[in-house]
């Protein structure tokens, strides 16, 4: 469905005519992030203990979303589809990561996503508290489980992709 230009076009329709304080229906890319999203954490909660880890499907199916939505430009001329949404997003990959960790597919996958379309875009960045890429919570939930994985600030603000000043951390053992 995602492979499809009319559906990434009528997301990207639907994305460009939201009103800037206005609801954010299911059906704009705002939108599908938060439902894939929703359904990713819910699927990762759910298969916490199993043997049969979180359905590879919803992860692919995530890392695909965003990089069309980030594609937006190339095909309508707006750009940064996903902002609404950004501070949430951010806030469910580091979720995700705390919970799969960086060397399961679905982490690999998150970090991907994040790598090169969430953090190369400093907009996105701004719209996320510091909170989030500080790592407060998760010095806390590193000494609980013996690892952390979070999103965390180096010293400098994000500037592109060739020289990104945000990285991916994983802490070791206590």
């Amino acid at each position: 469905m995602l492979a499809s230009d009319a559906t990434a076009a009528a997301l990207d329709a639907a994305t460009a005519a939201l009103p800037p304080d206005g609801a954010v229906p299911a059906a704009s890319w705002p939108g599908l992030a938060h439902v894939l999203a929703k359904a990713a954490g819910d699927e990762v909660k759910g298969a916490a203990g199993k043997k049969k880890g979180p359905d590879p499907q919803l992860h692919r199916a995530f890392r695909a979303m965003v990089a069309r939505a980030e594609e937006s430009e190339r095909r309508c001329g707006h750009r940064h589809m996903l902002r609404r949404r950004a501070s949430s997003l951010f806030r469910h990959i580091s979720e995700v990561l705390e919970a799969v960790g960086l060397s399961s597919a679905m982490g690999a996958d998150y970090v991907a996503a994040l790598r090169t379309h969430l953090l190369a875009v400093p907009e996105y960045c701004a719209c996320s508290s510091a909170h989030t890429f500080q790592g407060e919570r998760c010095a806390e939930v590193g000494r609980r489980k013996g690892r952390c994985c979070c999103l965390h600030a180096a010293a400098e603000p994000p500037q592109g992709k060739a020289g990104m000043g945000w990285r991916v951390l994983r802490y070791g053992t206590a």
